[in-house]
Order: structure tokens, then C-alpha cells, then sequence
């Protein structure tokens, strides 16, 4: 039984998350380099997938406004779904983010940590409250 992974897509670096075999609990695995385009960044995400084993499904944090509209990043992470489902048969689903970052930073700075040492943090963390999110809406 494989596992769910979770993507915090930013056009710098990508955070990622990854549940237990369970599927219960969502744990911050590390960020990773974004490619210069979607497809790039697809190609990056489909390497970290061969590295980590069996993935069920990828659970894809969709940044949209505050007031319910999408943004501009919510059209780059749409093409970037396109290019990563084009080249994996692994159900992509989307997850509303507002807000994961802002408490991912929180989180972290709770922790005692530097101001930098947060910032290096943030995706990974922000991909773990994404995922966390996914696992509480579909617990059986």
C-alpha cells in the first residue's frame, strides 16, 4: 500500500509532505529546487516520487485569494498539474492552501527557530498542513 504526497508549488522551491503507510498522518519531508518551467518542476516531483516508492495519490495545494478567487500562481499550478498528470498515472488532487503558509510560518517560529532557518522551513511545513488538511477531509 503506497502512500499520499503532498506539493507546496513555488515557482523557487517545492515543499513536500508524505503521509504513513496508513494514510493518517502527514509528515514534512524537505523542499526541492522548482524547475524554470511547470514541466520542469513536474520532471523534478516525478524523480522524488521513484526515490520514495509506491505514491497513491498527489495531493496538490491550489493557492487561491482570500476572498475565494484564483491568483496567478492558482493558473501556473493548474499547468503544472497538466504537465505532472501527462507523464504519471497517479491521481492528482487539488487542495485549497489558504492560509498553510502563514501557519506553517507561525509554527515554526514557535519553535525558537531564526527568522532564516523559518524561511528555509516553510515548504516543507506548508506542504504538511496541506496534506494534513487532505487526510482530516478524507479520515475513514
Amino acid at each position: 500500500m503506497g502512500k499520499i504526497l503532498a506539493v507546496d508549488l513555488g515557482k523557487k522551491r517545492i515543499g513536500l509532505a508524505i503521509s504513513n503507510s496508513d494514510k493518517t498522518i502527514a509528515f514534512p519531508l524537505k523542499k526541492v529546487p522548482a524547475g524554470r518551467t511547470a514541466e520542469a518542476s513536474a520532471e523534478t516531483i516525478l524523480k522524488e516520487i521513484e526515490l520514495l516508492g509506491p505514491i497513491d495519490v498527489i495531493v496538490l495545494g491550489l493557492p487561491i485569494h482570500l476572498s475565494g478567487h484564483e491568483s496567478e500562481m492558482s493558473k501556473y499550478v493548474r499547468l503544472f498539474k497538466e504537465c505532472l498528470a501527462a507523464k504519471t498515472s497517479i491521481p492528482i488532487q487539488f487542495i485549497d492552501e489558504r492560509l498553510t503558509s502563514k501557519g506553517a510560518e507561525a509554527d515554526l517560529r514557535l519553535t525558537g527557530k531564526s527568522r532564516r532557518h523559518t524561511k528555509e522551513e516553510v515548504d516543507a511545513v506548508s506542504a504538511h498542513f496541506i496534506l494534513q488538511i487532505y487526510l482530516d477531509r478524507n479520515s475513514i
